[in-house]
């Protein structure tokens, strides 16, 4: 089984361009401009998220939320501002889905995270 990404991020074109990068490597790739995507990202194997598009505290309430669930996504986070982010992850119980990567990042990085995740069994 293939597997799958949604993108959330306020960037369309970003979106887009990441969107079609991860199709064309077989991922099965969405975007939305919707944070509360990320939270019911459904059967996607990865969430890649943009935060610095939305206000902080509702990220950091939505990322709480869907690494309470199981199986939990792969949360590649790529921030302008990691610092910002680090407190929460550590406080996270499932913090080894999630990845705190600086801007800017090249799209085989996103790549080998979505495709080498693998979540713990529940």
């Amino acid at each position: 089984m293939a597997a799958g990404a949604l993108i959330v991020g306020d960037d369309a074109d970003l979106l887009g361009q990441l969107r079609d990068y991860l199709s064309r490597a077989g991922v099965r790739a969405r975007a939305s401009r919707r944070l509360g995507d990320a939270w019911r990202s459904g059967s996607a194997t990865a969430v890649v998220l943009f935060p610095d598009d939305f206000d902080t505290g509702e990220v950091s309430d939505g990322l709480s939320l869907l690494l309470a669930r199981g199986p939990c996504p792969r949360v590649i986070i790529i921030t302008a501002g990691p610092r910002l982010f680090e407190p929460l992850i550590e406080s996270l119980a499932a913090r080894d889905a999630v990845v705190l990567l600086p801007k800017p990042v090249w799209g085989w990085a996103i790549l080998d995270l979505v495709r080498g995740w693998r979540p713990p069994p529940e």
